[in-house]
């Protein structure tokens, strides 16, 4: 418990520093056989390439350039086929597409051949992410416990997590996570919640830490009202999170004032964290995101980080990739 205590008092610590603010070096809107590429669901980056996917459906595999190297577009609804992509895990030479519409999750090898299909007992899941024994961690709000891990053949192993909110409550994605495996453990962050939770990959709750970035107390405040409120809605703190080797970045979700159609600002927050070798999590810098343009509005809502830290965005606004190289990055 002593631990627990000091773990979440260290990750909540305040660190005062002047936000940096970043212009992207790069913007693509189209890829280089000019196809283009409709609403990011969910983007990752392994294996030395960046992969999309969006509503189309397809996924394309990019390379360092973000040129095109590949593509999946089996639209469908038969065997490698899919209706839409809600998250993405790369684990060795596997790409794992969870379709959550067909509770199913395909499997490809890295050169876009299907290999196979595994069905899932229900569609209840959002985020997902696949250990090195191809086991499945899949976030499940709606259920009893929050997180629920399959085998490779789609079988329920386990379930286990702490809920933010009853599974009967209307605001049951309250429970929502993103989904990291880190140095053999899960890590948990809260897409509504300002909480990072640690578990064992058999299910054992190791620690819990608060991330509450100072620069966004007030959209904080304002989201645990609306959640707490009779409205059926949902509000996020963060769109997107991602992990590249011991560092944790987390992108605000971008919202309009309250009782307004215009937004509090043009850029969108970036918030870098550091995992600690004893697991702890500590603030490390808080970043600006703008587009080339300052005066138009930067709305991120997918992010990646590939080698060395350079940062992919997709802004929803433009419509477009935007890269950002920056050695504070």
């Amino acid at each position: 418990m002593l631990l627990v205590l000091l773990t979440t008092a260290c990750g909540n610590k305040k660190k005062t520093s002047t936000p940096i603010g970043l212009q992207p070096v790069k913007s693509v809107s189209e890829l280089n056989d000019s196809t283009f590429f409709g609403d990011v669901w969910a983007m990752k980056f392994a294996n030395n390439r960046l992969y999309l996917a969006d509503n189309s459906p397809q996924v394309l595999q990019l390379g360092p350039d973000l040129g095109l190297l590949g593509r999946i577009n089996k639209t469908g609804k038969g065997p490698g086929e899919f209706t839409s992509v809600l998250d993405m895990s790369i684990i060795n030479d596997s790409l794992y597409l969870y379709d959550r519409s067909q509770a199913k999750i395909l499997v490809y090898d890295l050169n876009n051949n299907f290999i196979r299909e595994i069905g899932l007992p229900e569609t209840s899941g959002f985020n997902m992410v696949v250990n090195n024994r191809h086991q499945i961690f899949l976030s499940t709000p709606n259920r009893k416990d929050l997180i629920t891990k399959l085998s490779p053949d789609g079988q329920e192993i386990m379930a286990f997590g702490n809920k933010t909110v009853s599974k009967d409550s209307r605001h049951f994605r309250r429970n929502s996570r993103f989904l990291f495996i880190h140095n053999d453990q899960l890590i948990a962050i809260a897409k509504s919640e300002p909480v990072l939770e640690t578990y064992s990959l058999e299910g054992q709750f190791i620690r819990k830490t608060k991330i509450n970035p100072p620069e966004i107390e007030d959209l904080i405040a304002r989201v645990k009202k609306e959640n707490e409120g009779s409205s059926l809605g949902l509000s996020h703190i963060f769109f997107a999170a991602t992990i590249y080797k011991d560092s944790i970045y987390l992108m605000e979700a971008k919202r309009t004032k309250e009782n307004a159609s215009t937004y509090d600002t043009k850029f969108t927050y970036l918030f870098k964290y550091k995992l600690q070798p004893d697991g702890n999590v500590i603030r490390d810098r808080t970043f600006k995101l703008f587009r080339s343009d300052l005066d138009q509005l930067l709305y991120g809502l997918q992010l990646a980080v590939v080698e060395d830290h350079t940062l992919v965005v997709y802004d929803l606004m433009g419509k477009n990739l935007l890269v950002y190289k920056d050695k504070r990055l």
